[in-house]
């Protein structure tokens, strides 16, 4: 029995080692041999934290699925040159932003950090699974990471099992080895596009889709100034390093704007980017650049236009996120503003 539960958990970590779900095997020793294409293949919060000690990155994009699903691979290159990584994570918390943008801080060689702001990063609740700051100090170490989650993990096992036994295989990782959704264009609108009736009962359930707590909720707005004074800092600190910091608030579809008065929550969806700018827009000297789109009229576009999945001229694919051909728009319009402002300390 013994033997054979020895003999299981040798064959489990073959299998980890030539699929290689966290990419993190072939970072720690490049010539090891993978029998699928180099990828992520399990959950954000267990790969991401490790990107920048795999790949030393010059750029870093943070942020929420939005940043995730909205930027290209192509095209972060094509702005920022192939020393970049994705590290939004789906379903971000403000908490989780800022503990990797802290690593990005403690990093060698990062030079510019994009992070995309979502007004739920600031009102919304706190995540038992987050990554941590200790997470993030821990993923430092490549070589225990190659072990642990690499190589000797259960999840990262089970992964590597899911991946085997998939119809797809090898082929189709989740995540780009730097963090980017792989271009498959089909996939995307599949997964994400919404068509009318799915539209209209999204804009509804405002509570689920913005994951905002209540006004009613104790400590609400405590938790938004900890959030607000926790960001200063650390812009304050990007600054002081020389780092090229640039906050994005992203376009909105225009039925998100309308679920948000529903919901009454227009007012304090006001005042969050009425105090972004109070804090960060205009300032003089170096320091970040603010980049505030959200109703910016280039992305708007025409609100009937995007009820019907993959209408012409919308450029959503649901509520909450745009399309590639929108994120390409807004690495312009962020590079535009942070060559207009240098880095330095404040």
């Amino acid at each position: 029995m013994a033997g054979a539960g020895l003999l299981a958990g040798l064959l489990a970590v073959l299998v980890v080692y030539v699929v290689d779900p966290t990419g993190l095997i072939g970072a720690r020793w490049p010539r090891a041999w993978s029998a699928c294409e180099p990828g992520i293949r399990v959950e954000d919060r267990r790969a991401v934290p490790y990107l920048m000690a795999m790949h030393k990155p010059e750029t870093v994009i943070l942020g929420t699925s939005k940043v995730v699903i909205g930027i290209s691979e192509g095209d972060a290159v094509e702005a920022f040159g192939p020393s970049v990584v994705n590290l939004g994570v789906f379903g971000a918390s403000f908490d989780e932003v800022a503990a990797l943008l802290e690593g990005a801080l403690a990093a060698d060689g990062v030079e510019r950090a994009l992070v995309g702001l979502d007004f739920g990063m600031f009102y919304g609740e706190f995540l038992s699974d987050a990554i941590s700051p200790a997470q993030v100090r821990e993923a430092r170490d490549l070589a225990a990471a190659a072990l642990r989650p690499g190589l000797f993990d259960p999840v990262t096992a089970l992964a590597a099992l899911r991946t085997v036994l998939s119809p797809e295989g090898c082929a189709a990782p989740l995540r780009s080895r730097r963090g980017f959704l792989p271009p498959d264009t089909e996939r995307l609108e599949e997964t994400y596009a919404l068509d009318r009736a799915r539209f209209e009962r999204a804009a509804l359930s405002t509570d689920r889709t913005m994951r905002v707590r209540r006004t009613d909720d104790r400590g609400v707005e405590q938790d938004f100034a900890n959030r607000m004074d926790r960001l200063s800092a650390l812009v304050r600190a990007a600054g002081a390093r020389g780092m090229h910091l640039t906050l994005i608030v992203g376009p909105m579809h225009p039925r998100y704007l309308e679920s948000l008065r529903r919901a009454g929550l227009a007012d304090r969806y006001a005042h969050w980017r009425e105090e972004l700018r109070r804090r960060y827009a205009g300032a003089e000297g170096p320091g970040p650049v603010l980049v505030d789109l959200t109703d910016h009229p280039s992305f708007l576009g025409d609100a009937g236009q995007c009820l019907d999945s993959g209408a012409a001229g919308c450029g959503f694919l649901d509520l909450l996120h745009y399309r590639p051909a929108v994120g390409k728009a807004i690495l312009d319009i962020a590079l535009r503003a942070g060559r207009a402002k240098p880095a330095g300390p404040q």
